[in-house]
């Protein structure tokens, strides 16, 4: 008969009972949160599980219970190895979900700096467009005053021309009225003078 099987089964039952009540203390003392803090927390628990089994074992000379310490022991450290591996993982993630968030704002900033740019651009493309326009309107306008300036200026040759033919004209046909009119003052006067002439000798006969 195993003698150290009933103490064994009293600290086993004892430790169960102790490890329910331990680990969510653990819990509310940590405010554990994810797969990684629960190992931890387990790791913890098993931790003082196997310090205790090894007091009682040392205390009793159980070996079973020291062997039981040893094995709760490594198997605490391999949860707090797989805790940790699980916390880096964890690391990496949010380490790389922040690279995403970084990038899509990055992204989104480019985008709206490349939307302002294209904004900026077809503004001053559009302002450009309407400066060569209102330049080519003015121009037109310009030229059209100065063509029809220059057919007005025209006209006013081309009438002042004629109104000095016109004028020469009349000029010219004045003079040939004045030589006629002259012409026949002439002649009325020898005739005049040719009247007076035989009046006169004729006077002089009838002395």
């Amino acid at each position: 008969m195993d003698l150290l099987a009933i103490p064994r089964t009293v600290v086993s039952t004892s430790l169960k009972l102790v490890r329910l009540p331990l680990e969510q203390a653990l819990k509310l003392a940590t405010g554990s949160n994810g797969a990684a803090d629960e190992n931890s927390i387990r790791a913890t628990a098993d931790r003082a599980d196997a310090a205790a089994r090894e007091v009682a074992g040392k205390a009793t000379g159980d070996d079973q219970l020291q062997r039981t310490a040893t094995r709760r022991r490594r198997a605490a450290d391999q949860r707090d190895e797989a805790a940790t591996r699980r916390r880096q993982a964890d690391e990496r993630k949010q380490q790389a979900e922040r690279r995403r968030a970084t990038g899509r704002r990055q992204a989104q900033q480019k985008r709206s700096q490349a939307s302002r740019r294209a904004q900026h651009e077809r503004s001053a493309a559009e302002e450009e467009r309407r400066t060569r326009e209102r330049r080519a309107e003015e121009v037109a306008k310009k030229r059209e005053t100065e063509a029809r300036e220059a057919a007005e200026e025209t006209q006013a040759q081309v009438a002042a021309r004629e109104q000095r033919a016109r004028l020469e004209q009349l000029d010219s046909e004045a003079d040939a009225v004045q030589k006629r009119e002259d012409a026949l003052t002439a002649a009325d006067e020898a005739d005049r003078l040719k009247a007076a002439a035989e009046t006169a000798k004729e006077a002089r006969r009838d002395e």
